[in-house]
């Protein structure tokens, strides 16, 4: 869920519980009101009634006689100490509305009762008592309809106000957070397309002096430092392994010299160690010298349009004698006529990496293999092995410089460089690379370039069609 979907559904449920709150409040604030005003209106017809018996206006039945009910549409009865009606109006009907107990506590001063079901009416009845006369009892009534339709119009407004007032409180804050946030945004959006770019570019300061500007202003000073160590780092590399290239080139010439002119034994198996140990080195200077290269973007490429298979099988032959060369054979799949702008001493170095690499991690005997095919505008290479595959928390790293000779099961002869070449080969020819692991067993790594070259539009990611990206 995004940020502001959060923000609006956080706004909408505080709305709601407010709009809950003070319906509640509302509801208990109009409920007691009317009740007020109803006992109001109820004391005034008390008075009006003690007016009408004082000036002789209404007239008691005698004791013993019963009251008959009076023309009256307002609730107005008196009643003697012994529960005895004396005068009722025709609403409030021919039996008491209080007796018992209730009638001896109303005898003691004013007092309010509310009777829940009364013939004639829908809702309760509020009744007001208070002593007419010394051992009479005068009882005025009033219905609550008004009460309660007030308190349920109250109710319908409430609710449907309060959607209404949740609903525009969501979408207010839904767009109040669309403008706060599309700094945010943008702002977002530069560090993804810088992420992609020429090392050294900026935020672009969104110039509010806020908070805003200060973030852009800390990621910008950060993203400095980040570019200033990386630029350290290459010029060590660069520098080291052009530094190491000469003595190293020189101590591989004297070896080969020295070995040529010793007819001993020890002596050879001591010069084959020590030029296998030297040509490792040269390698891995080799190796540290072109990643400097490619992440300065001075990987330079000799480019021509050339069928594939050839170039495969002459980089194959070259330095495995397909499979004569190690203990794992390699099987060649290439489609012909297949062709591709590259550069063909590149793509050797591709070939031989990613073989070396699956044979390197394939048990002895594991089949190595090579597939060629072209698919929508690529010319695709796979090479794959059956040995112990890539752990899943190094599959997204496995392309960076020095991380694949940690892959688990196979040799430790490597220095990591491997794949990291691969890659910045590739893209350096505007394709790309990508590893998995097989289902049954093994890793495959993939490798495509554009048919066209390097300065075609590349806007699609090649996924492996083998395999699967989940590690064993």
């Amino acid at each position: 869920m995004s940020l502001r979907l959060r923000i609006m559904l956080a706004v909408g449920v505080l709305t709601a519980v407010v709009v809950l709150v003070a319906g509640i409040g509302f509801d208990a604030y109009l409920g007691s009101a009317t009740r007020a005003t109803l006992q109001r209106s109820l004391k005034t017809e008390e008075s009006r009634v003690h007016a009408a018996f004082a000036a002789g206006l209404l007239s008691l039945s005698q004791p013993g006689r019963a009251a008959h009910p009076v023309a009256d549409q307002s609730l107005v009865q008196v009643v003697a100490a012994d529960g005895q009606l004396l005068y009722t109006t025709g609403s409030a009907g021919t039996i008491p509305l209080i007796a018992g107990p209730d009638l001896r506590t109303a005898g003691t001063g004013p007092l309010v009762y509310t009777i829940e079901h009364l013939r004639g009416y829908r809702n309760p009845v509020m009744i007001r008592a208070e002593p007419l006369s010394p051992g009479r009892l005068l009882l005025v009534g009033g219905s609550t309809d008004q009460i309660v339709d007030s308190l349920s119009l109250a109710k319908m407004f409430l609710i449907g106000g309060g959607i209404v007032a949740v609903l525009l409180a969501a979408a207010g804050a839904g767009l109040l957070a669309g403008v706060v946030l599309r700094p945010v945004e943008l702002m977002r959006r530069q560090a993804e397309e810088l992420s992609g770019r020429s090392p050294g570019e900026k935020l672009v300061d969104p110039g509010t002096g806020d908070e805003l500007a200060m973030l852009a202003k800390t990621l910008n000073d950060l993203l400095g430092r980040i570019h200033e160590s990386a630029e350290i780092q290459h010029r060590f590399i660069a520098a080291a392994s052009h530094e190491l290239r000469t003595p190293l080139a020189g101590m591989m010439a004297e070896l080969e010299t020295r070995r040529a002119h010793s007819g001993e034994i020890e002596a050879e198996l001591l010069f084959q160690r020590l030029e296998r140990r030297v040509g490792q080195l040269v390698k891995l200077t080799g190796g540290l010298l072109e990643i400097a290269q490619g992440q300065s973007s001075t990987l330079l490429l000799d480019l021509q349009s050339c069928e594939l298979e050839p170039v495969i099988s002459a980089a194959l032959a070259s330095s495995f004698s397909h499979g004569g060369g190690s203990k794992n054979p390699l099987v060649v799949d290439a489609e012909p006529k297949v062709f591709a702008v590259v550069d063909p001493i590149r793509l050797g170095e591709v070939v031989d990496n990613l073989v070396a690499n699956a044979i390197r991690f394939s048990p002895p005997g594991g089949t190595v293999s090579i597939a060629l095919s072209s698919r929508e505008g690529f010319a695709v290479l796979e090479v794959g092995d059956n040995g112990f595959g890539f752990p899943p928390e190094m599959l997204p790293r496995a392309f960076e410089p020095f991380v694949g000779a940690g892959r688990g099961g196979g040799s430790r002869e490597g220095f990591g460089l491997g794949l990291a070449l691969v890659r910045l080969i590739a893209r350096a020819h505007g394709g790309d690379a990508a590893v998995a692991n097989r289902t049954g067993g093994g890793a495959v790594a993939t490798v495509w370039f554009p048919v066209d070259g390097p300065a075609r539009s590349v806007d699609r990611v090649f996924r492996p069609i083998h395999g699967t990206s989940s590690g064993k």
